[in-house]
């Protein structure tokens, strides 16, 4: 009895400290963003392959400033995820979604200005599951301001929307595309459609994808049975004017897995 410790005494709901709640990136107050820039809230609905989604951050120059990669949302238990990131006020940015499966992303994307999911500071939005808002291959580029301007009609300064409007054959599976930078002879993000895209598709379909002003490009539409495609591929600026960047005619150009054309923005 003398040796023998003491019993614990009964913990007391009014006088002991409750544990401590986790971390809310919504409730909790995220750090002051540093002088000329802005806090901006990323909120993913995720659908049912969340370990295929992943996205990036380009600014107006092509530089990332802000990544997560394949496989972050893999062990996600809640279908909504959040994150803050730091941009610079009224600057213009590209958001890449991407899925590595390349069958695309059928949750939904929402970008708000500040720090909280603010309906009125809408800044970028893309549903994957609303009809008409396509998810072109393995990238989905949202172009957006990280300013007052509020959700962005048009590309982020320093690109230009290209449309690019395939009418398809009677063999849609097979047709696919994408589009290179002739400066560095790379394939520019968000500008690809893998065979098998357009399974589901007849008619005309229309992409667009944001390319920088200026710029000298490749288009090149592939068939994969090799027998070419029986329809064409317009592209044109989605500036009101929808000027013509050119044009296959599957019909007139005959060709049997590839066909290019070079453009300029």
């Amino acid at each position: 009895p003398i040796t023998d410790p003491p019993p614990e005494p009964p913990t007391d709901p009014i006088t002991d400290p409750p544990p401590e709640p986790p971390t809310d990136p919504i409730t909790d107050p995220p750090p002051e963003p540093p002088m000329g820039e802005t806090n901006v809230l990323i909120e993913i609905e995720l659908d049912l392959f969340p370990d295929e989604t992943s996205w990036r951050i380009k600014d107006a120059s092509g530089q990332g400033v802000a990544s997560v990669k394949p496989g972050s949302y893999t062990n996600s238990v809640d279908p909504t995820v959040f994150k803050i990131v730091s941009l610079s006020v009224d600057a213009g940015y590209t958001f890449i979604l991407k899925d590595s499966f390349g069958d695309g992303f059928k949750g939904k994307l929402t970008l708000y200005l500040g720090d909280s999911a603010d309906p009125t500071k809408i800044i970028g939005l893309f549903d994957g599951g609303a009809p008409g808002d396509r998810f072109a291959g393995k990238n989905k580029q949202i172009a957006f301001v990280a300013g007052e301007s509020g959700i962005l009609s048009g590309p982020a300064p320093g690109l230009v929307a290209v449309v690019v409007s395939v009418r398809l054959d009677d063999y849609p599976d097979e047709t696919s595309w994408f589009i290179k930078d002739t400066s560095t002879n790379t394939i520019v993000d968000g500008a690809r459609v893998w065979p098998g895209f357009y399974a589901d598709d007849t008619g005309t379909v229309n992409d667009t994808v944001y390319l920088p002003s200026g710029g000298r490009f490749k288009f090149i539409l592939k068939d994969s049975h090799g027998d070419g495609l029986d329809g064409d591929v317009t592209l044109y600026l989605e500036d009101g004017d929808n000027d013509l960047l050119g044009m296959i005619d599957g019909n007139a150009e005959k060709f049997s897995t590839k066909a290019v054309l070079r453009f300029s923005t």
